[in-house]
């Protein structure tokens, strides 16, 4: 029986023609010193081609698509097509200011009702005051912060080819390449090539109440349109309906294999459908009737973000068609679970505010003047001054768990207890709660991180080349935003020294998890970790 364009659109291409792709991909610059080959247990994997050393730069890449959480925006001001943050500084840490300020009268609303000390309301009315006046100072250009060369220079807003004011960029390259690449299908500008904008709307708010990866899996659509309507001669122009009359079945299937190759790009990454790939919640028992129905209500949602991408691009070729048909929306919201990175850049805020503390003392102290109010500001709201020894922020590699038998995390002993506790013990006493502590200090580290992730831009993103990378519970790379890696690229540095031939192994999990804690979390994924840390542990 002759297999469907459908479903010839779900197979992972031939590994000859996989082959190709990436070389093409290497030939780009991207991958240096990797390659890509077939394992007997893991399907497709990335090799080393060169030695690398611990630290070394194992890979950067930029994402195919990429977005930032709905979630995010109000906090970070970034590229759309490369999430770089637009500056100036002052902006940026206006942007942080207002978000909090919103953040509190939401909390307040919230609060509504309660009584409150009128002292605490008073201080948080001052506060608010005091914010807004930072707000002003620093968006009108009136208050300038000392020494922002610090963080870097940040580009300036490019607005949308198309007009719409959701989308910004960092260079007029930027705007044009996401332009080229599918914006001008999902844009809500005057100069938009969709056919139906308030479908579009919709299609957005439907996003963002239910989830917000049908933007990125509309990006998908729209790149693969895009790079379609090139490949079969339309030089990127506005979709839409055409004659198929007068064509020979030759000619069907030449311009069927174009389709195929613009879809290439997305057809390296391992999918599965959605809504039966996802793991239930906890407390859905599988197999039951309310498993059943969570898996339909997935589905239901998928369909009606789907009807709605479909009617604001319109009418498409019959060519075209399979590239908005429901199996593949529902296998290109699945690849996300099994291939995404969660997508960190670092604020400039935060870069900031630590070089300034590299500064020698007469600067630092020239500075505190003006920042250490901002940065009282913005801790009231969360975060602190910044993380030691960098700006940097870690990003968890997610990927290609379909096609890996070795996966899981490093089991790391939390007790820390070395030897028996003597009860009544007044020295072994002094040291537990020394330990106690420390556990506080280190929960208050954590918090402290979790509050710096929130001035950061956040998002997700799909990588051709990352998601070939396999995992171990040890891996010898890891994801990792230094200094100067300030857009989307996935970056990730050698944990240890790495061989020519060895097979590059990241991790998706957090390896401080136990193994039960890591099976569970991989179950997205689909696969039981057989690593040899997952193999070891499993035999006690």
């Amino acid at each position: 029986m002759a297999t469907s364009r459908e479903e010839q659109l779900l197979q992972r291409p031939p590994d000859a023609v996989a082959e190709r792709f990436f070389c093409d991909l290497f030939a780009t610059g991207v991958g240096a010193g990797l390659t890509v080959r077939h394992t007997s247990d893991m399907g497709r994997g990335v090799f080393a081609d060169v030695d690398f050393k611990e630290g070394d730069v194992v890979l950067q890449e930029p994402p195919l698509v990429a977005m930032q959480h709905s979630h995010n925006r109000a906090r970070a001001l970034v590229c759309s097509h490369c999430l770089r943050f637009i500056g100036p500084l002052e902006l940026a840490a206006a942007r942080l200011l207002m978000w909090q300020k919103g953040m509190r009268e939401e909390e307040d609303k919230g609060d509504e009702g309660k009584e409150a000390e009128e002292e605490n309301r008073e201080e948080a009315d001052a506060a608010a005051a005091k914010a807004e006046g930072v707000i002003q100072q620093l968006s009108s250009g009136q208050l300038k912060l000392p020494f922002a060369e610090c963080a870097g220079v940040l580009p300036s807003a490019v607005a949308c080819p198309g007009g719409c004011t959701q989308e910004v960029f960092c260079s007029s390259t930027c705007a044009t390449s996401a332009w080229a690449e599918g914006h001008a299908m999902l844009c809500l500008g005057h100069a938009s090539h969709a056919k139906d904008t308030q479908a579009l709307k919709a299609f957005y708010t439907h996003a963002d109440e239910s989830n917000d990866i049908f933007r990125l899996a509309a990006k998908v659509v729209a790149s693969a349109l895009s790079r379609a309507h090139t490949l079969l001669g339309k030089g990127g122009g506005e979709v839409g309906e055409e004659e198929t009359e007068g064509r020979g079945e030759a000619e069907e299937e030449e311009r069927w294999k174009l389709v195929l190759e613009a879809w290439m790009p997305f057809a390296v990454g391992h999918k599965a459908i959605w809504w039966e790939a996802v793991a239930c919640p906890p407390d859905v028992v599988a197999g039951s009737d309310e498993e059943a129905s969570f898996r339909a209500c997935m589905k239901s949602m998928a369909e009606e973000s789907l009807n709605l991408l479909a009617q604001a691009i319109g009418p498409l070729p019959l060519d075209l068609q399979p590239l908005l048909s429901l199996s593949v929306y529902g296998a290109t919201i699945g690849m996300f679970e099994l291939n995404n990175l969660d997508l960190v850049v670092p604020s400039p805020v935060t870069t900031y505010f630590n070089r300034i503390l590299d500064l020698d003392d007469a600067k630092q102290a020239e500075a505190e003047g003006v920042i250490g109010p901002l940065r009282a500001l913005l801790e009231q709201g969360g975060g602190g001054r910044g993380q030691e020894g960098g700006g940097s922020a870690r990003g968890e590699g997610v990927k290609d768990g379909g096609e890996n038998g070795e996966e899981g995390d490093e089991e790391k002993d939390t007790d820390g207890n070395d030897g028996d506790v003597g009860i009544g013990d007044e020295e072994e006493k002094d040291d537990d709660d020394d330990e106690e502590e420390e556990d506080c200090d280190e929960d208050d580290e954590d918090d402290k991180d979790d509050d710096l992730l929130q001035w950061h831009c956040q998002g997700t993103a799909f990588y051709s080349l990352q998601s070939s990378i396999n995992h171990s519970c040890c891996p010898n790379a890891h994801a990792f935003k230094r200094d100067e890696d300030v857009d989307g690229r996935a970056v990730l540095l050698a944990s240890r020294d790495i061989k020519k031939g060895e097979q590059i192994f990241i991790a998706y999990v957090e390896e401080s998890l136990l193994l039960q804690e890591r099976r569970e979390a991989l179950a997205d994924y689909g696969f039981v970790c057989r690593c040899e840390l997952c193999e070891a542990q499993g035999k006690h």
